[in-house]
C-alpha cells in the first residue's frame, strides 16, 4: 500500500475502514519548498490539504510591506478546508 493511502489522523480513527480506504484514495502526496506558496490571496481553493510534516505560515501584507501571521499549522492539520466549504478565496 502507497504512503498516500496509510495518512493516519485523529479525524479518521474513528472511521469504518471503507469509507476511510475510500477518502484515502483521493489524496495526492505533494512536497513544497520552503518558501513557496500554496495558496495566494484571491484564489480559490482546489482542494484541501493535510499537512504530514512541516509547518505552513498562513500571512496577510501589513500596511507597511511587513509580514502579519495570523496563524502557524503543523503536522496533523489541515489547510483550506474553511475556504472550501464556504466556497470563497
Amino acid at each position: 500500500m502507497s504512503e498516500k493511502r496509510n495518512i493516519s489522523n485523529k479525524l479518521f480513527a474513528e472511521l469504518c475502514n471503507h469509507f476511510s480506504n475510500e477518502i484515502n484514495s483521493h489524496f495526492e502526496i505533494r512536497t513544497f519548498k520552503k518558501g513557496e506558496f500554496i495558496y495566494r490571496k484571491g484564489n480559490k481553493p482546489k482542494g484541501v490539504y493535510f499537512m504530514k510534516y512541516g509547518w505552513v505560515k498562513i500571512f496577510r501584507g501589513g500596511n507597511e510591506g511587513d509580514e502579519v501571521i495570523l496563524q502557524m499549522l503543523g503536522h496533523n492539520e489541515f489547510i483550506g478546508y474553511v475556504s472550501l466549504l464556504k466556497d470563497t478565496p
